[in-house]
């Protein structure tokens, strides 16, 4: 009797354990209207639904995200039961979400087709278009690149508001990656293409990247030429609207000492390639933005092919300035460093010129001088004129200034005002 009773109870445990097992994990199929969309389930992203994401997860409650760029996003509380679920997330209008649809209806009997007409002879076709016309835009149709980046602590990275691979959970609560290698993966890059990093500090900071393509060449690193900007809403900073609707966009910040790991990004591409970060170093996290032009990344390879006696006026090796713009340069101890700015004034008046650094609350001065784009020096006012700020009239057309700062350590900075 008892034996009985210990098998009858051993049978009822293991349905228990055996039932909670196998309920642990059910399919939850997401068929997106368009793809590629990102799947967020209760605030977590789960994957790309391109058009059709399936994973396996517990049975119960969930927040429903279906998301992509251009398009009303779908939202929708879901049950998931014992059995799965499949939803169908119709992008752009309300969508219903059900266990798998009922049978199709039965097709109806086929009418027989009548008798084709005639059909007149077709027209000519027209004439292939020749070859060097297929390739006029060869960089508007992307190329095939292998990334590599690194961050003191994380980063995430969206091209055009997707990102390249899924960051879970998200920079800014991630465990710190600076003492990991180098990430590196394959990708497509193309002009006009919008690049937004989002990323926090450490004991360190600043986040470095560069692409190369199949050839072996630099098409993208980061340098001067990337923005900060303070996004106005946190949860779509990613995407490149976020930059244009910013109210605070300067140019990004540089570590000068690039911290232990992304010195062997350095070192294999080169010093132009940049740890970059927000303007204000002591900022737990930054925004960045960087819209992708492969002419200058080629133009960029191309000087470091050039004979060392080239003339830097020819160079290309100006930093583009934005009236208005603030720029900020970390300067190493005992340092003197030049850096050259180009600036486009679109009317006739009086510009202010200002540079200077500031070294825990001390000012020093910096000296500047002015060309036309020809190369004619204009001005070159003295330290304390440009510390102070040097107004000169100018007409309408592109200027280049050059800013040396000296000394260190300390924050150099420099801006150009109307």
């Amino acid at each position: 009797m008892k034996v009985a009773k210990i098998m009858v109870l051993g049978m009822v445990l293991l349905g228990i354990i055996g039932g909670t097992a196998f309920a642990q994990r059910v399919p939850l199929t997401i068929r997106a209207s368009e793809g590629p969309a990102q799947v967020i389930l209760s605030g977590r992203m789960i994957g790309m639904a391109n058009p059709q994401l399936r994973v396996q997860i517990a049975p119960g409650t969930y927040n429903l995200l279906v998301r992509k760029p251009g398009l009303p996003e779908f939202r929708q509380k879901i049950n998931v039961g014992s059995s799965g679920l499949t939803v169908q997330a119709t992008l752009g209008a309300t969508a219903k979400s059900s266990p798998p649809p009922p049978p199709p209806e039965p097709e109806p009997e086929p009418k027989p087709e009548p008798k084709p007409k005639p059909q007149p002879k077709p027209d000519p076709e027209p004439a292939p278009i020749p070859a060097q016309q297929e390739d006029s835009q060869p960089a508007n149709q992307g190329v095939p690149v292998r990334f590599y980046w690194h961050a003191a602590d994380t980063a995430d990275i969206y091209i055009n508001g997707r990102p390249i691979k899924t960051f879970n959970p998200n920079y800014e609560t991630r465990r710190d990656e600076a003492p990991l290698d180098p990430f590196e993966m394959e990708g497509n890059i193309k002009n006009g293409d919008i690049i937004t990093v989002g990323t926090r500090r450490g004991g360190s900071y600043g986040f470095m990247m560069v692409a190369v393509n199949r050839a072996g060449k630099l098409v993208l690193k980061t340098d001067r030429n990337w923005k900060w900007y303070e996004p106005a809403t946190e949860n779509v900073w990613f995407q490149p609207q976020a930059f244009q609707r910013s109210n605070n966009r300067q140019t990004v910040g540089v570590n000068p000492s690039p911290w232990g790991k992304q010195n062997d990004l350095v070192d294999e591409f080169g010093s132009d390639v940049k740890a970059i970060y927000s303007p204000d170093s002591s900022d737990r996290t930054a925004h960045l933005y960087y819209k992708v032009s492969l002419a200058d990344s080629v133009s960029s390879n191309s000087r470091d092919q050039r004979s060392s006696s080239a003339a830097p006026e020819d160079s290309g090796e100006y930093e583009r300035l934005e009236i208005g713009e603030t720029v900020t340069v970390e300067m190493r101890p005992g340092s003197q460093t030049e850096f050259k700015y180009e600036f486009s004034a679109d009317r006739k008046g009086d510009y202010k010129i200002t540079a200077y650094q500031n070294s825990g609350g001390f000012f020093d001065d910096s000296e500047a001088v002015l060309y036309d784009q020809g190369g004619t020096q204009i001005a070159a006012p003295s330290a304390s004129e440009v510390g102070n700020g040097y107004r000169v009239r100018l007409s309408k057309g592109t200027y280049r200034l050059h800013i040396k700062h000296m000394g260190g350590p300390a924050t150099g900075m420099t801006r150009v005002e109307f």
